[in-house]
């Protein structure tokens, strides 16, 4: 099934309209009064940035990678995301997302086949544009944490993020109160924001998949 479901992202992840976009991110996006006080699309003065989306084959389904962020990191510390960063002068947003995963964890681009990206994201807070770049692990490896960036390497299966297991946490930023969605797939941290909102395209994806079946 897992095959099947490569095989239709190669087919159709670089189609216009096929990507959920904002419909599916603005689920998991921080919101009050019931709207989410955002926006997604990063404007051109946003500093880019990529991500990793690694999807790590199981017998009828995926898990997806995720890292624990170090304490020692000056921003968003121990909070879940995906191997990424800032990307360098001239590089693309694939070749941002490989050296960044192999600097934090020891990710092989070798191991891995790159499938295209997700929908761009904007995370106003950092003015960063994130593009999140979807991948499969051909190959087991061991991971080599960076300590400086990295506490922690973890799995999720892709089943386990369904809307119905969607909590949510109070929060209040600039004096504004906040009803922020999470999943709660950590023994202490919750899966939240940009990471959050990211995957969430994906799982609309996976669904929508599904019922093609």
């Amino acid at each position: 099934m897992f095959s099947e479901f490569v095989d239709y992202l190669q087919n159709n992840i670089s189609q216009e309209g096929f990507l959920p976009g904002i419909s599916s991110q603005r689920i998991m996006a921080p919101f009050r009064e019931g709207v989410a006080d955002r926006e997604f699309l990063p404007p051109p003065t946003a500093k880019q940035s990529s991500v990793l989306v690694l999807m790590i084959p199981e017998v009828t389904s995926f898990s997806l990678l995720y890292t624990v962020r170090s304490s020692k990191l000056r921003n968003h510390t121990n909070q879940i995301s995906f191997p990424g960063g800032r990307a360098d002068e001239m590089e693309t947003p694939v070749e941002t997302a490989l050296r960044e995963a192999n600097e934090e964890i020891g990710l092989l681009a070798s191991n891995i086949e790159v499938l295209g990206n997700l929908s761009p994201l904007y995370v106003p807070n950092s003015n960063s544009g994130i593009s999140p770049v979807l991948s499969v692990l051909q190959k087991e490896q061991k991971y080599k944490l960076n300590e400086e960036e990295v506490d922690e390497v973890f799995t999720t299966n892709i089943n386990l993020l369904q809307d119905s297991s969607i909590l949510h946490f109070p929060m209040e930023y600039n004096n504004l109160k906040y009803s922020v969605p999470y999943w709660n797939v950590h023994s202490s941290i919750p899966l939240w924001g940009a990471t959050a909102i990211i995957t969430k395209e994906l799982t609309t994806i996976w669904e929508r998949f599904k019922n093609t079946l």
